[in-house]
């Protein structure tokens, strides 16, 4: 149980950073989209944010399907 625990902790910990960065990402699209920056980077930025939306995604499932198992049943 406590490697469950433990992957689940770490699930968090990287999930916690990826939203930091998705936060960063937006902030900087929202910053380029204001200024004349080319279409190229915002396109580049788009990508990066939409992996990284979609890692954020995979991690909380995983967090969230180590959090249900690791209940012992009829709880």
């Amino acid at each position: 149980m406590r490697a469950r625990t433990w992957v689940r902790d770490v699930r968090l910990g990287e999930a916690l950073e990826l939203r930091k960065h998705i936060a960063t990402l937006e902030r900087e699209l929202i910053a380029e989209t204001s200024g004349s920056v080319g279409m190229l980077k915002l396109a580049e930025l788009g990508q990066q944010l939409r992996r990284h939306k979609f890692r954020l995604e995979v991690l909380e499932r995983c967090v969230s399907g180590l959090s249900e198992r690791g209940r012992p049943n009829g709880q």
